[in-house]
């Protein structure tokens, strides 16, 4: 037997002797003891940070907060007019599940206007005269402003160009349509959204053909812009004006 044979077979041994003769636990008894309670909290956090931005250069407007259609040509081309200013939005929002809604709210004189006087859809500018209203759409973009803008398009064919049509608070259903449009019924299905997201994402409502119907922002917080049309073909001289109202939700 080699050397290194006869060693194994001496530790061997003695491991087999440690096994038989180590002695059986003995039993215990609880003697003290205590308890330590450990906890945390993670502060909700919220933010929607806006912006009023020139499409021109980018730069800040001097008035934050307003967009302001100006030079209207006579009789202009449907959905062709774009504000001088664009919206930068931020959202900041660490619950589970998010999303953040535009609409309009326009003022009515009563305030429920007359289907037979203004119609059943209101999404956009109305204006003084009874009836008169310009509809207007909106679309997301993630790049930097350009001085021209994005290219304007009608919202009926959003998915080829990502324009999309505004809702009002005030809109109804149409009785002479098979869908239901009013306000409450849009908002359930998701219409109003413009991004929605969670602890992790934050998604900007892209639809077709644009990154398939949402884009994922690169971080959380990252800002992007959205841009306002309206539809002047039509329009009679008036004054318009509408609130616009974006609304931060959390599920």
């Amino acid at each position: 037997m080699t050397k290194n044979k006869k060693l194994a077979s001496v530790i061997a041994a003695a491991m087999l002797g440690l096994a038989v003769t180590a002695p059986a636990l003995r039993a215990e008894t609880l003697a003290g003891g205590t308890t330590v309670t450990v906890n945390a909290t993670v502060g909700s956090i919220n933010t929607l940070t806006t912006r009023t931005k020139l499409i021109s250069d980018d730069s800040n407007s001097a008035v934050d907060g307003a967009l302001t259609f100006t030079n209207i040509p006579r009789s202009p081309a449907a959905w062709s007019t774009l504000p001088n200013e664009a919206i930068q939005i931020s959202v900041d929002d660490n619950s589970p599940s998010w999303r953040l809604r535009t609409y309009t709210n326009n003022t009515f004189n009563p305030p429920v206007p007359s289907t037979t006087v203004w119609g059943f859809a209101y999404g956009g500018m109305i204006g003084k005269i009874p009836g008169s209203k310009a509809a207007m759409a909106w679309l997301n973009n993630s790049t930097a402003l350009t001085p021209s803008g994005p290219g304007t398009g009608d919202p009926s064919t959003g998915t080829v160009n990502g324009w999309t049509y505004f809702k009002d608070n005030h809109d109804v259903n149409d009785p002479g349509t098979a869908t239901n449009e009013s306000f409450a019924a849009a908002d359930f299905d998701g219409y109003t959204n413009i991004a929605f997201g969670s602890l992790s994402e934050t998604r900007i409502v892209r639809p077709q053909p644009f990154f398939g119907g949402s884009e994922k922002l690169a971080a959380l917080a990252t800002p992007w812009y959205m841009f306002v049309e309206a539809d002047f073909s039509s329009a009679r001289p008036d004054v318009y004006d509408t609130k616009l109202i974006l609304e931060l939700l959390n599920n």
